[in-house]
């Protein structure tokens, strides 16, 4: 569908360095990274705004590198939603279809599926989009983009500006649709939880660059390198070295600062190397207090202080110290688990740390973006007419 092959481009003095990215028919990918990655540049540079200084653009297996915007048959919704201020919602939402002089019984019936599956019934006869609240402008931005059936929707933080509860919905209800009539969407965002929960597939950008594409599930629990799992908020990465490997049992020992690991890696790991080692604040177990320690926790158990507490509303941010090393540690105790016992600044706990809840991380990208979005993949919008 989408294949972008080596293209770079330089924008002042930031570049977009060799991207690659394959995108599938019927995909939802989206690129997430922090502010001043790139992400806004190469969405301009797909959509045919700004232009590469090399490589390919294909959407279909055509190059549509040097195409201008309005000959790619697509379509974009841009963060301030771009809706005209002098039309109604309905004129907003036709316009495009008119432009393209998409016939009326056509544009009829795409319009009567928009409004059911967008729930747009309630504000479709209002005389101004001065009416509308946020989230129902964002639904009339996206009909009057969908109702064109475009090849790809193109979307640059569409959400950022709707209240936490309305952009939930909205987002439900745009993934519902894009998943009934297949449509392929390339989405771009910093927002990590909004990324998680709309993507099939994702890429993580980092300073112009392809950090990692891959499945939200695999960036997640395996990210490429420490870049990615610096921004996916791993928070412990420790360098170590291998003490001690057991190729049978996939068993590695591993100090770090004097602190001993044992993980589990199908690497072929080699004892004296140099390895990173992460773990993700929610895979550490808090031991309950005053019981004997059961046997698959003899390893990796360790005597900690805590040095501070912080309320995330469902969950709290324990910050923890090594009692023997002043290494600190961070972990999450939903509320839940945090009502069987108390933790208290200055207090000693004890916590386990899962052989298989390490992740090995490696110092360069994987791939840089060379991973394929999808298995297949039907025909783009068959349902919409």
């Amino acid at each position: 569908m989408i294949r972008i092959e080596n293209m770079s481009a330089r924008f002042g003095t930031f570049w977009l360095r060799n991207i690659n990215l394959n995108i599938k028919r019927g995909d939802f990918f989206l690129l997430l990274g922090p502010t001043g990655a790139g992400k806004s540049l190469l969405l301009e540079t797909i959509l045919g705004i700004k232009k590469p200084d090399r490589g390919k653009i294909l959407l279909d297996g055509q190059d549509i590198s040097r195409l201008p915007p309005e000959e790619r048959d697509i379509a974009y919704v841009p963060q301030d939603l771009g809706l005209f201020p002098n039309m109604s919602p309905l004129d907003n939402i036709l316009f495009g279809a008119r432009i393209r002089k998409i016939d009326s019984e056509t544009i009829r019936r795409r319009l009567d599926y928009l409004i059911e599956h967008l729930n747009l019934g309630p504000v479709i006869s209002r005389p101004s989009i001065f009416t509308l609240s946020g989230g129902e402008k964002q639904r009339i931005a996206f009909a009057r983009a969908i109702i064109t059936k475009p090849r790809v929707l193109f979307l640059d933080e569409p959400f950022s500006a709707l209240d936490s509860y309305i952009k939930r919905e909205v987002q439900f209800q745009l993934k519902r649709l894009q998943k009934t009539i297949d449509l392929t969407i390339f989405h771009v965002t910093h927002d990590q939880e909004e990324a998680f929960l709309m993507a099939d597939y994702m890429a993580v950008m980092i300073g112009g660059a392809i950090e990692q594409h891959d499945r939200p599930e695999q960036c997640y629990r395996e990210p490429a390198n420490e870049t990615v799992a610096s921004f996916l908020l791993m928070q412990n990465i420790f360098d170590a070295d291998v003490l001690s490997v057991d190729h049978e049992l996939s068993c590695v020992t591993c100090a770090a600062n004097g602190i001993r690991f044992e993980i589990m890696n199908h690497n072929q790991l080699q004892v004296g190397a140099s390895v990173k080692l992460g773990i993700r604040p929610e895979e550490i177990l808090f031991l309950t207090p005053g019981k004997p320690f059961k046997p698959e926790v003899r390893h990796n158990t360790f005597r900690m202080r805590v040095e501070a507490l912080y309320n995330l509303g469902n969950r709290r941010l324990v910050r923890l110290v090594f009692a023997d090393s002043g290494r600190t540690l961070d972990a999450t105790v939903h509320y839940r688990i945090g009502r069987r016992f108390e933790l208290a600044e200055g207090q000693e706990t004890y916590i386990h740390l899962r052989p298989q809840s390490f992740c090995l991380l490696s110092g360069h990208a994987r791939g840089n973006g060379q991973g394929t979005s999808s298995l297949g993949g039907a025909a783009a919008n068959e349902k919409l007419d």
